[in-house]
Parts: C-alpha cells; structure tokens; sequence
C-alpha cells in the first residue's frame, strides 16, 4: 500500500484516549503519512517512522473548527493526498465530496445520558451542540467510519448510518507490552490504581468512598489516583475529612515512566467511570497482565466480557468488593487472558492492519 495519508489531529498528545487511538499511524504501509498537529513535543513518538512528516502549527488559539476545516481543505487543494484520517469528524466539514469519500473518521464517544447527569453545565454551551450536529453530518459522508469498541460500533450504525462501518479498537502503546510481568495477586499491600481524567463522569469520587469498607477486608489496602481535572481539590478534601490520608494518594498527572510503574506495582486496576467509549487504562493494564474492577456499563461490559475484567454496576461498597474479590480469586487466568486479547485486539500493529484493509475498500 503505497500512499499518501493526511492525518488529522489538532490536539494530538500522547497517553490520552483521543490520541491513542491514532498510535496505529506508526505501522502504516504508506509512501508518506502526514501528520497535522498543535503539540510538536509529542510527536516523538513517530521519530524513527520515516515515512511520517509533520506540519505543525505553533497554537490553536481562537481558531474554531471552521477555521481549522477550512485549512484542511486547502492542504487537500494543494496536495495529492490519496486518504484522510480523523478523530474528529467536526474539522472535515469544508473537505470536498472527493475527499470526504477517501476519509476514515474514528469518533471518540457519544453523548450518553450518564453525560447529562454528571455534566449538565457543560451540556448548555450552544456551540458543542452545533459541532456534534456538524459531526453527525459529516460522519454520514465520509467514505468509512472506524469504530474504537462494540458499543461504539452499534452507536454509530444507529446513529450516523454511514456507508462503511469497522470495529478497529484504541491501540494501546508498545510499552505496555513490554513492561508486561505475571503478578500473583497475593502481594503484601493491595494496591488499586485508578488512571484518569478528575471528574464526576468518571465516578472517581465513588472510589474513594468505597475504600472504608475495602479497608475492613484488606487492611492495608492502598489506592493511588493517577490523573488531573477539575475535581482534584474536592477529592483532595474528601480523603482528608475521610481520614483516609494513609490510604488514598492523589498524584496528579505523572511522566511515562512513573505511570509505568505504577502500573507495575498495582495489583488492580478499578473505575468507577458511568461512561465510556473504550477505556484506554484497562486495555492498558490488561496489556500488562493486570486484571480490572469496573462499573459494566456501556464500552466498559466489553472489558467484563473479554474475561481481564470483573464490574459492579451499583454505587454500593459491598457490590465492588465483591467484584474484587472475584478478581482475586482467578487472578492468574485474567492475568493470562488481559495478555493473550490485547496482543490481538490493541497492538498498534494489529489495528494499523485493520486499517489499512478499511482504506483498501475505499478505493
């Protein structure tokens, strides 16, 4: 496949669900990938693909989506880009009918109910409601669109009805593979990470009113929090009034190496998120032979189902410790089966495969 792809992604960083799920751009077959991004420093991910150039613009500013689509159309104007790929539907809108039947989009996520309850504020900004009507439109043209879980790909072939549909998954980067090791779930400490945005959406605050009652079954339980967002200081609070300082350590959003290890030590990965597209932390940890405590709710029931996975669906203490306690007991064979599904379904390899057989159909 020898081509010339134009990949869209203003916003691109590296370890977060959106961007992750371009990672696959590394193995591509093609003759020259060009990369449109606002943030050079992550881009070293793709220093030794050398068929991957950048065009990098110094700051997104006050620069819209129109705007940014009207860019996108001129460089497709001036150059024989033969396929487009993008994250975000809403920044294709001026592309010419041509492109727009070469373009595979790979959306993120759909506004839930579970979004209204824990997001209402930010759900009353006129704007975001016009560009998820533009990305409904625009999803409906494109020659092809790339679903990042099962959820997804029932979402999208209820709600858009495009033309061509195909379940790809989020990559989860190499690095996880290699720091992969077999843990027996027996440790001294039991240490639970939770990895993510601070907010309501993704029921953090539950984790931590959990951790009383995990603290009677497992008296030195430890719960590390890994991540930044507007709820830090609340929950900051929380764990003092909770008297839970020993036990619950909010970090902050933390180096590569550091969250790497983090996952090293940890025994389970919990969330207690009300919604999610995919999760890109429990792929993670799956990747790295540990298994997960989760709420079964959209995306989030396939991680259940794919067997590196326990949930719980109710905000109760009890409910979770018994999913704990399920994933305790088979440990090992979670362990084995987080390794053995991610190798196929989340390797940036696997999925640039899968990729490329979508864009063939393009043609």
């Amino acid at each position: 496949m020898r081509t010339r792809i134009l990949v869209v992604a203003p916003s691109f960083k590296i370890g977060t669900g959106p961007s992750n799920a371009l990672l696959f751009i590394k193995y591509m077959p093609a003759e020259s990938i060009v990369f449109y991004t606002s943030d050079k420093r992550t881009f070293c991910y793709f220093t030794d693909s050398k068929n991957v150039k950048l065009i990098f613009t110094a700051s997104l500013r006050g620069l819209t989506h129109y705007g940014l689509s009207h860019i996108l159309r001129d460089l497709t104007d001036r150059f024989s880009f033969d396929y487009v790929i993008s994250i975000a539907p809403e920044y294709l809108i001026f592309l010419p009918p041509r492109m727009l039947e070469k373009t595979l989009a790979i959306p993120q996520g759909f506004l839930e109910i579970a979004h209204v309850r824990t997001e209402f504020k930010n759900l009353l900004n006129v704007g975001y409601h016009i560009s998820l009507l533009e990305t409904y439109r625009v999803s409906k043209n494109v020659g092809a669109v790339g679903a990042i879980s099962k959820y997804m790909y029932n979402e999208i072939s209820r709600r858009l009805k495009p033309r061509r549909i195909a379940l790809l998954y989020n990559p989860v980067r190499e690095e996880f593979f290699a720091n992969s090791k077999t843990l027996d779930g027996k440790a001294e400490r039991l240490r639970l990470l939770y990895v993510g945005v601070l907010k309501r959406l993704k029921g953090v605050d539950r984790l931590i009113l959990f951790m009383p009652e995990v603290l009677r079954e497992f008296r030195n339980a430890r719960l590390d929090i890994i991540g930044e967002g507007p709820l830090r200081s609340v929950l900051e609070k929380e764990v003092r009034r909770m008297k839970l300082d020993k036990y619950v350590k909010i970090h902050g959003r933390v180096e590569d190496d550091e969250l790497l290890r983090f996952y090293r030590e940890a025994t389970v990965l919990v969330s207690a998120s009300y919604w999610e597209g995919f999760c890109l932390p429990v792929a993670e940890a799956a990747a790295m032979r540990i298994p997960s405590v989760v709420r079964a709710v959209y995306a989030l029931k396939e991680h259940v189902e794919l067997g590196y996975a326990e949930g719980f669906n109710r905000d109760d203490p009890y409910e979770f410790l018994k999913a704990l306690g399920r994933v305790l007991d088979n440990y090992e064979k979670m362990s084995k089966r987080g390794r053995e599904v991610t190798r196929v379904l989340y390797h940036p390899y696997k999925v640039a495969k899968r990729v490329v057989a979508v864009l063939k159909e393009l043609n």
